[in-house]
């Protein structure tokens, strides 16, 4: 009989049971379950208890005591087996890309673009809404002070460093090392496959499995939307795997927008932000 990991608790576990099932040792020893919806570890369930009791492996990233009924010492003291191996990793993120990134912006831009962009929108709003003027604001090679960009990068380490302090998986230094050379975040908190396959390695050593290979060319389950960065930020951090010529992929899958295409270059995307923003024409 297979033995159980359960993995939880946001959207970065889904890619990560399937990057594990790469390994066939893992598919033949493990059944894996996940709960990749934080509303699932609000409450008590019957069922999560029981996948938490019959957890042969728990890999879990923290969450708050405060808000959460399944947080870390509940289920420790409560519902894991002592012989239950336990691994836990950050919740992985990223804004260094994006030093004008924001959760929240106009409310018709947050219907379709998951997130914003506070100097797109006062670009926006300086150039009235006219699209030429925005574009070439917003290609600028020099819109944003260096100091901005560095200080993005800087103050997104220290809370990635934070959150995965104490934790067994780390991978601030990965990223440091490698987030000019390979993309490792789609937006934020949307870590591309690159930076899943280091995490899922690191977990493959700490259960004694062969690691999997590299899947950089491999499918992007969590890059269906990217947040847009801007040339400034590709000069300034001199970026090797974009380009202002290089396609973003959109949240094109809204009935209203029929027209709007999977992917666009930087000028479409803005053409797009702007249209949806003011309802104007695009």
């Amino acid at each position: 009989m297979k033995k159980l990991i359960f993995i939880g608790e946001n959207c970065q576990v889904p890619p990560l049971r399937e990057l594990l099932l790469q390994n066939p040792n893992i598919v033949n020893d493990f059944d894996i379950e996940v709960r990749a919806n934080f509303s699932e570890f609000n409450k008590q369930s019957e069922e999560i208890d029981n996948l938490f009791r019959r957890a042969d492996v728990y890999i879990y990233q923290p969450i708050s005591e405060v808000h959460f009924h399944y947080h870390w010492k509940y289920v420790s003291e409560n519902l894991l087996k002592p012989e239950c191996i336990v691994i836990s990793f950050p919740v992985l993120y990223f804004s260094g890309y994006w030093p004008d990134f924001k959760t929240r912006g106009n409310h018709r831009v947050n219907a379709i673009f998951p997130y914003s962009h506070t100097k797109l929108e006062e670009i926006i709003s300086d150039c009235e809404q006219n699209v030429r003027d925005i574009l070439y604001a917003a290609m600028n090679p020099y819109l944003f002070d260096k100091d901005e960009i560095d200080t993005s990068v800087e103050q997104s380490i220290m809370e990635l460093e934070r959150r995965e302090n104490d934790l067994d998986i780390q991978v601030c230094d990965f990223i440091k090392n490698n987030y000019t050379k390979i993309r490792l975040f789609h937006t934020p908190n949307h870590p591309s496959t690159a930076l899943m396959t280091v995490v899922t390695n690191k977990i493959l050593t700490k259960l004694k499995y062969e690691t999997i290979k590299d899947n950089t060319a491999s499918s992007e389950p969590l890059g269906i939307y990217q947040l847009l960065i801007y040339p400034s930020v590709m000069k300034r951090l001199n970026l090797e795997f974009i380009n202002p010529q290089s396609n973003i992929n959109l949240c094109s899958k809204i009935n209203k927008y029929p027209n709007m295409p999977n992917t666009a270059n930087i000028e479409t995307y803005i053409k797009w932000f702007v249209y949806i923003m003011y309802n104007e024409e695009i």
